[in-house]
């Protein structure tokens, strides 16, 4: 009986008479790994790619991934682009293309890194997410701790998609104590995670939150701004992608006294890098909203951002304005 050792020796001595060497053969059966890869994580997802074009399937990989609310990985990011090239060659012409050691070891380093990521991270971040839900708040500390960076933000990413996916359960009598009891779980986790996040590790998760999530929940992403809005790291991301817009947008829009007391703390606390047309917009929202004029919670903060921009605006509408929020 033919053996798997007797059968790689006749295939790779049969393979050296094309002169096709153990590089070669490695980096094929790599690259061919990503594909399935892909292919496999699509099909999870539910969608069956028709295109044969590897850099077609990573497209529509991330593509997916996006509209579900997940961050694609860099290391997708990067094949989509890196490979065409070397995986035409390899397959087409490999008899004439000669690929060394280091660019073996890299092709078999980011497909080992792709598989680990699809398979093993992103499944574990919604398990992880899920078992976070379930323990006791005396053991939340410790556990959060034991997490990494990179855990840590897709752990996070995972908490906002499940919000999100609780928000969209059909209602079910009897069922609306237990959503809003796990959307209130939710909040105080990621809170939690982000709060024992390093600088630029929060500023990293609120631009992935607000480019997925943001137009999606925009009441969760402001509420988790409060509490972080007024870190260096966190201003330097809002003010430099242009998210400001974006907040002004989300205070002109309270839709209740309790979101509007969120949305205005976090108006007040970036109050000195709003432009001037944000600052006319805020004046008119709270001339405008009821839930913003009589909201415990932005009555507090708001006389004092008044007083501060009144030279700003036009005199009618901070006469308007102040009428509601006279200075403490």
């Amino acid at each position: 009986m033919t053996t798997e050792d007797d059968r790689r020796v006749r295939l790779r001595t049969s393979l050296e008479l094309l002169g096709l060497d153990s590089n070669w053969m490695t980096s094929v059966i790599a690259l061919c790994g990503q594909e399935i890869a892909i292919r496999k994580k699509l099909e999870s997802l539910g969608v069956v790619p028709a295109e044969q074009d590897f850099q077609k399937i990573a497209e529509k990989l991330i593509e997916t991934l996006k509209l579900k609310g997940l961050e694609p990985p860099d290391i997708l990011l990067s094949l989509a682009r890196a490979y065409p090239h070397i995986r035409g060659k390899l397959v087409h012409w490999g008899y004439k293309t000669r690929i060394y050691e280091p660019e073996v070891d890299s092709i078999v380093t980011n497909t080992a890194g792709l598989i680990d990521i699809l398979f093993r991270e992103m499944p574990q971040a919604n398990s992880l997410a899920e078992t976070f839900l379930n323990i006791e708040d005396n053991e939340l500390k410790s556990k959060i701790d034991e997490l990494d960076s990179r855990q840590k933000k897709n752990v996070v990413l995972a908490l906002i998609q499940k919000y999100v996916e609780n928000e969209s359960t059909p209602f079910i009598l009897g069922g609306l104590l237990y959503r809003w009891e796990k959307r209130k779980r939710i909040k105080q986790l990621s809170k939690l995670i982000i709060a024992s996040m390093r600088a630029e590790e929060v500023a990293t998760i609120l631009d992935i939150a607000i480019q997925k999530f943001g137009a999606v929940v925009p009441d969760y992403i402001m509420e988790e701004l409060e509490g972080v809005c007024d870190r260096p790291s966190v201003i330097n991301l809002l003010r430099d992608k242009g998210y400001i817009d974006f907040v002004a947008s989300c205070f002109s829009s309270s839709h209740s006294f309790e979101q509007a007391s969120i949305n205005a703390k976090v108006i007040a606390k970036l109050s000195h890098i709003l432009t001037i047309p944000q600052i006319e917009q805020v004046f008119q929202a709270i001339a405008s909203n009821d839930q913003i004029r009589y909201s415990f919670g932005a009555q507090a903060v708001l006389p004092s951002f008044i007083a501060l921009h009144k030279s700003e605006v036009d005199p009618a509408l901070f006469e308007k304005v102040q009428q509601n929020f006279p200075p403490k």
